[in-house]
């Protein structure tokens, strides 16, 4: 059984590594507006992004953006990292 989640906390830490590579992605084509991945860059780009898009989306669904004055503050990515994180404690909690 701990094999089993041992597995299960690897491709949770696997996701939240995805989740900081959108990150790092989003505040490149941020600051950078001219910035076009080719390449081996854009598969690596398209693949962290449509690994984390399904439950970002699901995310920003259940919680709206917080307004800022002029600006939007989306918290999805941040708290999808968090339940993450919350996830693989527990998980080595049950082993």
């Amino acid at each position: 059984m701990s094999v089993v989640i041992g597995i299960v906390q690897l491709v949770i830490l696997l996701f939240v590594v995805l989740l900081f590579g959108r990150v790092v992605v989003n505040l490149i084509s941020l600051f950078s507006r001219s910035w076009r991945p080719r390449g081996v860059t854009l598969l690596l780009v398209e693949g962290v992004l449509s690994a984390t898009d399904p439950p970002v989306r699901f995310v920003r669904a259940l919680l709206p953006d917080i307004n800022l004055g002029g600006v939007r503050l989306d918290l999805s990515v941040l708290v999808l990292m968090i339940v993450a994180m919350l996830a693989i404690d527990l998980l080595s909690l049950a082993q």
